[in-house]
């Protein structure tokens, strides 16, 4: 089941997030663009978001931020041990 969902504002493409990662689909043709891992297995992908182009998405997982590009798979951005600058 998706633990969370993002969608570019011209609907074409969906980003959903999993505890196997973060799975983007082409709405237009209903394929898979890219498949993206996420490092907490046990939490996944807790908070998605995606460019208005598509071209990149964005995951929150387990005191993470990471942004790819989905073209490449590659990271453009990871920031590790948020957890600590969340206080309640």
């Amino acid at each position: 089941h998706s633990a969370a969902l993002a969608a570019t504002p011209d609907g074409c493409r969906l980003a959903a997030g999993t505890a196997a990662g973060v799975t983007v689909w082409d709405l237009t043709s209903g394929a898979v663009v890219r498949t993206l891992p996420v490092r907490s297995k046990a939490w996944g992908a807790v908070g998605l978001a995606v460019s208005a182009d598509g071209s990149a998405v964005a995951a929150g997982d387990e005191g993470s931020l990471v942004v790819w590009d989905v073209a490449s798979g590659r990271e453009r951005f990871r920031s590790d041990n948020l957890w600590s600058l969340v206080r309640g």
